[in-house]
């Protein structure tokens, strides 16, 4: 496609009568024609470029100096603008921290003494301002922190307690488990010797539905025993995980005031003192 209006521009421009000017599609496909030209020796030094960017420059700068020549004066086409070329510039890398603070020092040398005592008289008196706000900030931060951290503490210690309970009950629901199974499977086994005149019979000799018995009735207070206890356990960790629910609010809210007074004040009075140190 290019190459194609590049043969009609050519064609065109090779047969253009002296009294006729080119019209502005002409100068625009003439133009677009050269750019294109100069876009490839952006990428490529290559002689064929370079001269093919020449022909196409000459052949514009002829179709203009025809039009002058016709009109008396260059001509401007209304509303065709293009954008100019520029040069890619030279990247100039930043200065570094180290330098910045030598040129500091030797404009400080050519400043009068008078002027240098009376700047280092003002930085080190906004350190000092700068060094007390600090220290007084860290001191109530401490305050802050020893105060709001004591309900965090205990929160700590009710934690860890209510993470014992639960142990302690999936322990004891486990023991229970086993301790009526063993029940059930002692019932069961009694039922059996009822149930049927032969395991009487032998149950006169052997004394099994007695041992039974006693074993059955042993189980049961334990199994009683442990459910008691465990029903202690859970209303404990019950009461405890209550508290923990209305002791929980109020400790986000002292979280959120050490964090608060922690990343906002100190910060700051940390990058003021930092700036004028390095002034």
């Amino acid at each position: 496609m290019a190459k194609h209006r590049e043969e009609e521009y050519e064609y065109e421009a090779g047969s253009q009568p002296k009294n006729k000017p080119y019209s502005k599609a002409e100068i625009d496909l003439a133009t677009d024609i050269w750019m294109a030209a100069l876009k490839k020796t952006d990428h490529s030094n290559s002689n064929k470029y370079i001269a093919e960017e020449q022909r196409t420059r000459k052949r514009l700068d002829e179709m203009k100096q025809h039009n002058e020549n016709i009109y008396g004066k260059p001509q401007v086409f209304q509303g065709h603008k293009r954008e100019p070329i520029i040069p890619d510039q030279p990247i100039v890398p930043e200065k570094t921290a180290k330098e910045k603070h030598q040129e500091r020092i030797e404009k400080a040398k050519k400043e009068p003494v008078h002027k240098i005592a009376e700047f280092e008289n003002k930085a080190n008196s906004v350190l000092a301002e700068i060094e007390a706000e600090r220290v007084k900030f860290i001191n109530k931060r401490d305050k802050i922190v020893d105060e709001k951290t004591g309900s965090i503490k205990e929160l700590d210690l009710k934690i860890n307690k209510f993470k014992e309970l639960k142990t302690e009950g999936e322990k004891q629901q486990t023991e229970i488990s086993t301790l009526e199974k063993s029940y059930e499977t002692k019932q069961k086994r009694i039922n059996s010797i009822d149930q049927s005149f032969f395991k009487k019979l032998i149950n006169l000799f052997t004394g099994e539905k007695s041992k039974l018995m006693q074993d059955l009735a042993t189980k049961r207070e334990k199994l009683a025993s442990k459910k008691e206890t465990f029903s202690k356990l859970l209303n404990n960790k019950n009461e405890l995980k209550s508290e923990l629910l209305q002791i929980l609010p109020v400790i986000t809210k002292h979280c959120a005031e050490i964090n608060n007074e922690y990343t906002k004040v100190y910060p700051e009075l940390e990058a003021r003192l930092l700036i004028c140190q390095k002034s």
